[in-house]
């Protein structure tokens, strides 16, 4: 399918990077791996925070900070679904209002957010809202603490960090 490439030094002029062609907005990273007896998928962005979802079980991504047309129909195609947890980045409300127009009522719309006291163990100045950076039991917590998408509450949010 590809690659991806993502540069932990901080000293290259483009921090990801994929191969030339590669249609990422087709299909999500995981996507074949999908098990019907999970009733859930949960999304992310990029490879590490896909790794690091991963134990909660049928953990995808979509390589990139855009979720497509045909990646929202994907999901839409598995019956067994009921609900979608999201582990986007913070600043993706729109992004999830469009997810959730999509996917709900047939599909719940959940969204997952790294627990802000919780150990990082990657770079602990790592940003603080990157599933790629959070511990075992950081993420765990997460899933347990998920909100069910609202979008006056996911609205009043993003006014509050403005």
């Amino acid at each position: 399918m590809g690659w991806q490439a993502r540069d932990i030094t901080g000293e290259a002029q483009i921090k990801i990077d994929s191969p030339a062609g590669f249609m990422k907005g087709r299909t999500f990273m995981g996507y074949d791996e999908l098990k019907k007896d999970i009733p859930h998928v949960i999304i992310s962005e990029g490879p590490f925070d896909f790794l690091h979802l991963d134990p909660l079980g049928n953990s995808i991504c979509s390589m990139g900070a855009e979720i497509t047309d045909t990646q929202i129909e994907l999901i839409r195609r598995l019956d067994w679904v009921r609900d979608v947890y999201l582990g986007l980045d913070p600043d993706a409300f729109l992004k999830v209002q469009k997810i959730a127009d999509r996917l709900e009522p047939e599909q719940s719309v959940w969204i997952l957010t790294p627990p802000k006291d919780h150990q990082y163990w990657l770079d602990p100045k790592a940003s603080k809202s990157d599933f790629g950076n959070t511990t075992l039991d950081g993420v765990v917590r997460s899933f347990e603490e998920a909100v069910r998408f609202n979008r006056t509450a996911m609205l009043g949010d993003q006014v509050l960090r403005i």
